[in-house]
């Protein structure tokens, strides 16, 4: 088996000029600090990196310019403050997603302007206590894709989020405590199937379980304005025709009346000549 090609541990610790890095392929890890505080890079893109790949504890942490992070495939774990306070940081994405992989502590915690993670791509099994803590991320976060996910206490903070969707169909183990929401107090809306609709009724409340706020289950504004205001013209077109015939039966009536009431008049009899 070849060595394993790794950047090492606080190798670019604190090079505040570094702007721009071109990663090796077939990478497979990121050591601890490796970029701390390289506070003008502005994008990571990593090619072909190993589907083991790790990135290791603080290894962009405090990347304030870093606006964008793209993985060929899936990192098997992003390591304990691995992107903390990136300020700047708005976007992650991923290609290829073939075995799950873990969020530590505080992965992105404070990236206050992250609102694109690719969570329905990501096959997650853990996040761990303020993954997410103070990123806005979207109005709406599916889980659509993971089988087995144990979310911690305050993995997320964000008045952003409305909707969660555990629909997944090969869902096989779900575990959400009391404080794993607790600072998102815009959540409406919370979707599951069988086990995970009654782990969800445990944490929030049963009117927010696949309730009147979830996609599908509200009431359409466009189609209720549309059947009132078709509704308001069949009603009028119902009156007009009742009002029509109402008239014409009226005049119908009084011409019967003015004929019963004409006095006849009969031609005199003239003698024969």
């Amino acid at each position: 088996m070849g060595k394993k090609l790794v950047i090492p541990t606080s190798l670019f610790f604190n090079c505040i000029s570094l702007t721009t890095v071109v990663f090796p392929l077939g990478l497979s890890a990121i050591n601890q600090t490796a970029f701390y505080n390289c506070s003008k890079l502005t994008s990571v893109s990593i090619y072909n990196n190993s589907d083991e790949f790790f990135v290791y504890a603080s290894a962009f942490e405090r990347c304030t310019s870093l606006q964008t992070v793209y993985f060929e495939y899936q990192p098997r774990s992003l390591d304990n403050y691995s992107f903390a306070s990136c300020t700047s940081l708005e976007t992650v994405s991923i290609t290829k997603s073939i075995s799950s992989g873990v969020l530590l502590t505080g992965a992105f915690e404070n990236c206050t302007s992250l609102t694109h993670f690719p969570f329905s791509d990501y096959i997650l099994y853990s996040v761990f206590p303020r993954a997410f803590y103070n990123c806005p991320l979207s109005k709406t976060i599916d889980f659509r894709s993971t089988i087995s996910l144990d979310l911690s206490s305050y993995a997320f903070a964000s008045p952003i989020i409305e909707t969660l969707d555990f629909r997944a169909l090969n869902l096989t183990h779900l575990t959400i405590i009391n404080t794993t929401f607790r600072d998102c107090p815009n959540i409406k809306c919370a979707m599951g199937h069988d086990q995970a609709e009654d782990i969800l009724k445990s944490v929030f409340d049963e009117d927010i379980v696949n309730g009147k706020h979830c996609p599908g289950n509200a009431f359409p504004l466009p189609l209720l304005l549309g059947l009132v205001i078709g509704g308001s013209v069949l009603v009028i077109i119902i009156v007009v025709v009742v009002v029509v015939f109402v008239m014409k039966k009226k005049k119908k009536l009084v011409q019967n009346e003015m004929a019963m009431s004409k006095p006849l008049i009969s031609e005199p009899n003239l003698p024969n000549t």
